[in-house]
């Protein structure tokens, strides 16, 4: 079962925390399972409608305003709470404050909420993280050094996109992180040591931009020789076809 989410959806992209992260995990997991109109078992629904009620408590008391109803349900209080930490800098550091001294318990909600998913879905859940490589290094060295373990502890299977700089500090290159990445290699566009094309890779980027556009705004010859100048990298082509954009 994917969960695939950008950072962007659930806290501020240049003031980035671990709680955050592992807070918005657990809301974008829970709400797309109830908006795909699926439902969890009872008893473990009032077990999730506990933790959220201590939680709503706290965090009034330390000035956080939910709209009349927002903590009624476990789904609108993950919408409210996100809504916030998004946009409103106090509201950010008061959640912190809040979630901090209790992180096993979010920790462990996370893993009820999956481990109720597989049971209904029989299928694990697989968490997608998107464009945290665009946070800072400062936050990506304290995310990925500091709070690692932490990031790692859900009983889910996670993917987090990061800043490939910081595989290359010294920090790093012993640490559990060292043996949990992999880089994202160049889409193929040619045979190897060989002119003869890579028909698969060429209609990769044609139906990325058939995705994004109509078809009939760019010539093949046009849109072979953006592929061609990317080089077979994403944003390098993406970049291409603004370019073309902007120039006609």
């Amino acid at each position: 079962y994917i969960v695939q989410f950008s950072i962007r959806n659930i806290g501020d992209l240049y003031n980035l925390d671990y709680t955050d992260l592992l807070l918005g995990m657990g809301a974008k997991i829970f709400t797309q399972f109830i908006q795909d109109e699926k439902t969890l078992d009872s008893e473990l629904l009032d077990e999730l409608e506990g933790w959220k009620t201590t939680t709503v408590e706290k965090l009034t008391n330390e000035g956080v305003k939910f709209q009349a109803g927002a903590g009624l349900d476990l789904e609108n209080f993950f919408i409210s709470v996100l809504a916030k930490t998004t946009t409103e800098f106090e509201t950010r550091i008061n959640v912190r404050k809040v979630i901090q001294p209790q992180l096993k318990e979010l920790i462990d909600t996370i893993d009820k909420i999956c481990l109720g998913i597989q049971v209904k879905e029989k299928k694990a859940v697989l968490v997608i993280i998107d464009d945290l490589d665009k946070v800072n290094l400062e936050d990506g060295r304290r995310l990925f050094y500091d709070h690692l373990n932490t990031l790692m502890a859900p009983n889910c299977a996670i993917v987090y996109t990061l800043p490939a700089a910081i595989l290359f500090e010294d920090v790093f290159a012993m640490g559990e992180l060292n043996n949990n990445y992999f880089f994202l290699p160049n889409i193929g566009l040619h045979k190897k040591n060989s002119a003869e094309k890579d028909q698969e890779g060429y209609t990769f980027f044609k139906n990325i931009f058939s995705s994004r556009a109509e078809q009939r705004l760019i010539t093949d010859e046009a849109l072979e020789q953006l592929t061609y100048f990317s080089g077979g990298v994403l944003s390098e082509f993406i970049f291409g076809v603004k370019s073309a954009i902007d120039n006609a």
